[in-house]
């Protein structure tokens, strides 16, 4: 479907927020336990999937710089090849996002 970007960048924060018990402020807070890290790098990797926002648009989002983006989405694609589930875990996050 044709969601438009700001409504897509809400639905991906709810639903990771919820998939892994972050409040979406907190997300987009400077904490850094691995919990909110890893919920965060997840949110920005999804964002960057499901949007055409710029590096810049989307470090916007959390407060953050491009290279910060770079280095989440490396960390997800990381985990994806290393962490046993953790495909599966964004396939399902991206398929609720999507609403397919």
């Amino acid at each position: 479907g044709n969601i438009p970007t700001d409504a897509l960048v809400e639905k991906v924060l709810t639903a990771v927020s919820k998939s892994y018990g972050v409040p979406v402020d907190q997300m987009k807070s400077k904490k850094r336990t691995d919990t909110v890290t890893n919920a965060r790098h997840v949110a920005i990797y999804l964002i960057k999937q499901l949007t055409e926002l710029t590096l810049k648009e989307i470090g916007a989002i959390f407060g953050r710089d491009h290279s910060t983006v770079i280095s989440s989405v490396e960390k997800v694609e990381n985990n994806i090849k290393t962490i046993n589930n953790y495909e599966m875990e964004i396939n399902r996050l991206l398929k609720e996002i999507k609403g397919v």
